[in-house]
């Protein structure tokens, strides 16, 4: 064998294990965490990817009460506190200063306006900014893409997937995403592409197999989709089901345990101020309101309604034997006599 024939087959040995073996994960950067948390990572997630990769910050008092006011869990708070940060990673230029620092300023904004991930129309300018701050930063198109996919604008957040992409073509997250918004215009071909990639690169990730399983079903596979819901069900058995539903607010009605009317405000009776607040609620797994946020209504009849509905108490709402948070419509009437 020629010599340099020897050389060209060491040299596609060499690139087809160099493919072939996993590369080792760049430590946590601080946008990277809050563009996950966006994206609907929860704490138990994040809190494992913090003690597998490490962190490449020092998580101040104000990034840990952020997470906490939008909800995150003691164990992804204490995982932070704890964590030694390793050798800085892409989060830091030459001089050690974060590049990130802009985008990661509109970021923390971001979560705490978008707390329990239920206000995403008030985030969604801070992710706008995070973006237009550093729109070389895949994750703040990532963060993006998710607030516009949870406002149902499909076709933003495809485009804010695709550019996430394009900076980090690795970013599992950002494949899943992209197949879910896809799924949200109807495009199965496309999210099954995406999803597939998603799981080439996350083979764990139950959530993108559901997604799969459900986009194969749409598409009329049906025997391949139920094998993808299967092996979700295997990876992580919560999987199949979601972690909040909508339902109506005369179901849930029904479920009220505890609901204390609304003082009538005095100003507003004088004033000959009646009429309906209508709230959006949130319902925690326990049956008690996790978030609310206000609809309609006379603005002086709101502090009244919202003081009121945030001490109502459901009974918790079961799903296949587990329970689930809740969205619902809440009508506070006033009504003069």
């Amino acid at each position: 064998m020629k010599h340099t024939q020897v050389i060209a087959i060491m040299l596609l040995v060499s690139g087809f294990f160099g493919q072939a073996l996993p590369q080792p994960q760049k430590p946590l950067g601080n946008v990277e965490l809050l563009a996950l948390w966006i994206d609907g990572t929860g704490s138990e997630r994040l809190a494992k990817i913090v003690v597998e990769r490490g962190i490449d910050f020092q998580p101040g008092a104000d990034f840990l009460q952020a997470l906490a006011e939008a909800g995150a869990e003691k164990l992804l708070l204490d995982a932070l506190k704890g964590a030694k940060p390793v050798a800085a990673g892409e989060s830091s230029g030459p001089t050690g200063q974060p590049t990130e620092a802009p985008a990661l300023a509109h970021l923390i904004i971001a979560v705490r306006l978008n707390r329990n991930g239920f206000h995403p129309k008030d985030a969604e300018a801070e992710c706008q900014a995070a973006v237009q701050a550093d729109p070389e930063n895949a994750f703040a198109h990532l963060a993006l893409g998710s607030m516009l996919s949870d406002l149902g604008r499909w076709e933003m957040a495809v485009s804010e997937k695709r550019e996430a992409l394009r900076l980090r073509p690795d970013l599992a997250e950002a494949h899943s995403d992209l197949a879910w918004a896809l799924s949200g215009k109807r495009e199965w071909e496309a999210a099954i592409t995406e999803f597939r990639q998603a799981v080439l690169l996350e083979p764990g990730d139950a959530r993108a197999h559901r997604g799969l399983g459900q986009a194969l079903a749409a598409k009329g596979d049906k025997q391949a989709g139920e094998e993808e819901k299967r092996i979700a069900e295997q990876l992580d058995p919560r999987a199949s089901v979601p972690k909040r539903i909508r339902v109506g607010g005369q179901v849930m009605g029904s479920k009220l345990v505890h609901a204390p009317r609304p003082k009538y405000p005095r100003e507003a009776k004088k004033a000959h101020i009646g009429g309906v607040v209508r709230l959006m609620v949130l319902i925690g797994k326990d049956g008690a309101i996790k978030d609310l946020k206000v609809e309609s209504g006379d603005a002086a009849l709101v502090k009244a309604a919202t003081e009121a509905v945030s001490r109502w108490t459901y009974k918790p709402t079961l799903l296949n034997g587990q329970a689930v948070e809740v969205i619902t419509e809440v009508d506070v009437n006033f009504t003069l006599r």
